[in-house]
């Protein structure tokens, strides 16, 4: 059993180890930190490295923010030589959501990543002044859906592309081969020839096929 003056080490050394600290300056380009510590009369460490998950062959980035607090590891060569943790939630800052079945990041401009696995929901929230979302692909982009829908949930007429569209081609394929005109003798023609379904389908190769609410998006 340890005494009295072997857990007092013990618990000086854990406190030299890891130590909880406000960040006062930040090296994005390095991923580096500095840390204060009111705990040691104010005392600020060096550049501390930031923990990520990768940084090799896959890479990760984040960056505290001045005054966030963080979580730092120290080894026992001295405070020179030190990594932050991460920070974490405390009365003072609280999670957007309470429940383990969602994951979400949240950023200072209003913008947030959610997926719920219990609904199986992605949501990204980008904000309304000005936000955009960028795709950069080099090739092909396959959005497999069965629905795609466009607009508010409000909206009187929610856009749909997919089955309308292929409802209004066959009822129009429909009405082609049974069009007939009036000949020179005043007899009718003949219907028109049947139509491939196909052919409409390239008619719309070069364009777009919107509902009437987004036709001018």
């Amino acid at each position: 059993m340890l005494n009295e003056k072997a857990i007092n080490q013990l618990q000086s050394l854990v406190g030299q180890l890891i130590r909880v600290g406000i960040v006062v300056s930040t090296n994005d380009e390095n991923g580096t930190a500095r840390v204060q510590f009111q705990d040691k009369n104010g005392l600020v460490s060096y550049d501390l490295p930031i923990i990520v998950r990768n940084t090799s062959k896959n890479q990760d980035y984040w960056m505290p923010d001045i005054r966030e607090q963080v979580i730092c590891l120290f080894l026992p060569s001295g405070v020179e030589t030190g990594y932050i943790l991460g920070s974490f939630y405390s009365n003072v800052t609280k999670p957007k959501v309470t429940t383990k079945n969602k994951r979400r990041n949240d950023f200072e401009d209003g913008t947030s990543v959610e997926y719920d696995r219990e609904s199986h929901t992605l949501t990204i929230d980008v904000p309304p002044d000005g936000g955009k979302v960028i795709v950069n692909a080099h090739t092909s982009v396959v959005v497999n859906s069965p629905k795609i829908d466009l607009g508010e949930d409000s909206a009187l007429e929610p856009s749909v592309l997919g089955d309308k569209i292929a409802a209004a081609l066959d009822e129009l394929r429909v009405e082609l081969e049974n069009h007939q005109h009036i000949g020179n003798l005043g007899a009718p023609t003949s219907p028109a020839m049947q139509v491939q379904p196909f052919e409409f389908l390239n008619l719309l190769s070069g364009g777009n096929s919107y509902s009437q609410k987004n036709r001018n998006q």
